[in-house]
Formats: structure tokens, C-alpha cells, sequence
């Protein structure tokens, strides 16, 4: 299916958040999550199913000021 991650159009074979930010995303890492504009909190992730067209963000934490 095709949805849009961080702006840019791809595919995916993925249906839950959980898998696709598995396979696109180092999940060691600190981030925040929205689709389609709604923030997603982490344990949603593998309950959140993803369509097609889908719009998933994902945001790092900055530093400075």
C-alpha cells in the first residue's frame, strides 16, 4: 500500500504502526509519532492499523535554544 512518511510517498507491506516504524526507524532512539496528524502514544503503536494513503510522522527531540 502506499502512505506518506515524513512527507515523502512509499510503499509498505506493514498494517500496524508498530511494524512499519520497526522496519523504518531505530526505535532505540527517543521520537514522537502522529498519523495522520493525531499523536499516536507508544503503547498504541501495535494497536494502530495503518490504510492506504496514511500520513505518519515521526519527530525527534531537539537540543537548544
Amino acid at each position: 500500500m502506499q502512505i506518506r512518511f515524513n512527507g515523502e510517498l512509499i510503499h509498505t507491506e506493514h498494517h500496524s504502526l508498530d511494524a512499519f516504524l520497526v522496519s523504518m526507524v531505530d526505535t532505540k532512539q527517543a521520537f514522537a509519532v502522529s498519523v495522520n496528524g493525531d499523536f499516536v502514544a507508544k503503547q498504541n503503536y501495535q494497536h494502530t492499523t495503518l490504510h492506504e494513503g496514511s500520513q505518519i510522522d515521526v519527530l525527534s527531540p531537539m537540543q537548544g535554544g
